[in-house]
């Protein structure tokens, strides 16, 4: 009876001048048996998968049109070996396996994902990735047997295939800043690691900060103090931990980390000036998605976060530059080979402290001394400390930045941060569409002056009215828009069941898959309260002298009013046509005027800022914003805040940022509000 296994000896390298070479570069990029089985075909469809992504996308790297070139010799041979050689393979060589069948797909749409993913392993500078291939040969398989539906097969390919588009074009946008392939793989492994802490799904991450596997503050300040000791002493390893633990990046990345004398990048992400003590890096690749400043009425912000080093390692680093200006990154100064996992063999840390367990433990120690998470998140790199949506609406001051490291440090027995170039820097990061604090008011003194200018006197037409409630729906609109901070949506919508006058609070339905199923309290402010008062007794008003001028919407207009001041399902807002109906208030009509070029949701952005500057802490900022995150909200047992009082502590910052700007409630046709 013949053996089911295949007899294979020899090494099937094709004989063809520098064929080791060139096999060693398919190798690398697609791991492979020892003895090379159906290398030739393996070469064909990386080559052909690689030329279609080519012809794609123009823009792919030149370093792929090497690779092309260097693998394009094997395509010749004729000779592809039999498939029987991967007997015995399959599982530890799925790749290879799958790019040496016969039964590879010839679809275009595959064969693209495929070019994608042999890319990314090539700009990378490692294999392909396995689990990418696992998973799409699955699906093609449970396709062919239609185990699963076609709705689910696409559902699940088209999910594979925007996590790779989304990888290689940033992997394209990475290189077109980068110098070189070098300057690339690092920029591309920061971008990954800062991109990768602002996932929505790490949980456990964002629950590890403060966990039990990290130093507490007392235990890192007694390890911090004696590392800087050594490092004193002539410990260039010890100055190495310490400058990995001002990064933020870990221990591999941090001992990456260039040396560059210059405050702009010259092709990395992240760098420190071992000459001025400050680290610098580069969020905007990370922070892509942020919408761009478009209008001069904006904030300036940065995406480049410059952060100071303690003076005490500061001068350490800047002392052995001077002494060897040929150190290019930080793992120059090591000299012994640590892993993250290596314990500290620290009298002062737990026998079970590792690296990576000391590096980590600068999250929770910012968060415990500087108390605000979105400044922590900024000051030590941690952004598992907060929600990816926040970062939207946040722009904390880099003057503020600085002060947290500067009490991080001091907290942890490193001294002092190196002093800011000015006395404190106001220029904000993160988010781009903030409208400055004048612009606000600018734009509801004109609607309100447009609301004056159309008041009707005692004797008033139907146009007259009409033209004077829409200048007062705008102004009512833009003011409660701005105080619940709404998002952008076609038509502003108030339910009037949910908004009654006299309430603390009341909810607002959108987002039905957000924990708290679509319906979120909001504070109602002592100022927005009265303005739901005076818009009251006005349409009452309203519908009384509609009635007088015989307009022929007045009936229609007063069961509407009827409906709000009873408390209703009915929009609290409307506006007027021509014929006094009432119709839905859009936000084209709205946005008008100053506020044309203003964002929709110009009120989540401007009041986050505007509260964080006046002492409301992030949590119930965030709250206000409906963000929820495991962790981080603090609705959820997880988070260490006490949410009482959280009506009252927004109300009174709201009415407090409201009465800085002078933007006040207003009266329409009734001066006064029924009591």
């Amino acid at each position: 009876m013949p053996s089911p296994v295949f007899p294979f000896g020899a090494t099937r390298t094709p004989t063809i001048a520098g064929g080791l070479d060139i096999v060693r570069t398919l190798v690398d990029l697609v791991p492979a048996p020892a003895h090379l089985p159906c290398v030739t075909q393996v070469a064909k469809t990386c080559h052909n998968c690689l030329i279609l992504l080519k012809n794609t996308y123009p823009s792919t790297p030149d370093r792929v049109t090497e690779v092309i070139n260097d693998i394009a010799p094997l395509t010749s041979e004729v000779n592809a070996g039999a498939e029987e050689e991967m007997m015995g393979f399959v599982s530890n060589f799925p790749s290879w396996s799958w790019l040496s069948s016969s039964s590879f797909p010839t679809s275009t749409e595959i064969r693209l994902v495929i070019g994608k993913l042999l890319a990314i392993a090539i700009l990378k500078k490692v294999a392909i990735d396995n689990n990418a291939i696992r998973t799409l040969r699955s699906l093609l398989r449970q396709k062919t047997e239609n185990s699963i539906s076609i709705g689910q097969i696409n559902q699940a390919l088209g999910k594979i295939k925007n996590q790779v588009n989304k990888r290689f074009i940033n992997l394209v946008e990475l290189s077109a800043v980068s110098s070189n392939n070098q300057q690339l793989v690092f920029n591309s492994a920061v971008n990954s690691k800062l991109s990768n802490s602002l996932s929505s799904v790490r949980e456990h991450e964002r629950m590890a900060v403060c966990g039990d596997r990290c130093l507490g503050l007392q235990e890192l300040n007694l390890t911090a103090t004696k590392l800087l000791s050594q490092a004193e002493q002539g410990s260039p390893d010890d100055l190495a931990v310490l400058l990995c633990i001002c990064i933020g990046l870990g221990w591999k990345l941090g001992k990456q980390t260039p040396l560059i004398t210059s405050e702009t990048r010259n092709g990395y992400l992240a760098w420190i000036n071992p000459m001025t003590g400050w680290i610098y890096v580069d969020l905007s690749h990370v922070l892509k998605d942020l919408s761009k400043k478009a209008e001069p009425g904006h904030i300036e912000s940065t995406l480049l976060l410059k952060r100071p080093l303690p003076q005490s390692v500061a001068a350490l680093l800047g002392n052995a530059y001077r002494q060897n200006n040929q150190l290019q990154v930080v793992g120059d100064l090591t000299v012994h080979k640590k892993t993250s996992r290596k314990k500290l063999s620290l009298e002062s840390a737990h026998h079970s402290s590792s690296l990576a367990n000391l590096l980590a433990s600068i999250r929770g120690a910012a968060l415990a001394t500087i108390g605000r998470r979105d400044v922590s998140a900024f000051a030590c790199l941690g952004f598992e400390l907060l929600n990816k949506s926040d970062l939207h609406y946040i722009s904390p001051r880099l003057g503020e930045i600085w002060q947290g490291c500067s009490s991080i440090y001091q907290s942890i027995g490193l001294g002092p941060a190196m002093p800011a170039n000015q006395k404190f820097d106001i220029t904000r990061i993160g988010s781009r569409v903030t409208p400055a604090s004048t612009w606000i008011q600018e734009i509801f003194n004109e609607v309100s002056a447009q609301v004056d200018t159309q008041r009707c006197g005692k004797r008033y037409t139907l146009d007259g009215l009409i033209a004077h409630h829409n200048a007062y729906t705008r102004y009512v609109s833009l003011f409660m828009h701005m105080s619940v901070g709404g998002r952008h949506k076609k038509e502003i919508n108030f339910d009037s069941a949910m908004w009654v006058p006299n309430r603390p609070f009341a909810l607002i339905e959108e987002k039905p898959l957000s924990l708290t199923k679509g319906r979120t309290p909001i504070p109602i402010p002592a100022s927005l309260n009265e303005q739901i008062r005076l818009w009251c007794a006005h349409i009452q008003t309203l519908s009384r002298r509609l009635g007088k001028v015989h307009a022929l919407g007045a009936t229609e207009t007063s069961k509407r009013v009827r409906a709000i001041i009873q408390n209703e399902n009915a929009q609290l807002l409307f506006s007027l046509d021509k014929d006094g109906f009432a119709q839905a208030v859009s936000t084209e009509r709205m946005f008008a005027g100053l506020a044309q070029n203003l964002n929709r949701d110009f009120g989540r952005h401007f009041l986050t800022d505007q509260l964080l500057d006046i002492g409301v802490s992030f949590e119930d900022v965030q709250d206000w914003l409906r963000h929820f995150s495991n962790g981080t909200s603090s609705h959820l047992s997880t988070s260490d805040r006490d949410a009482f009082g959280y009506i009252q502590r927004l109300s009174f910052g709201i009415d407090r940022v409201l009465a800085n700007l002078s933007i006040h409630p207003k009266a329409g046709l009734s001066k006064a509000a029924p009591k």
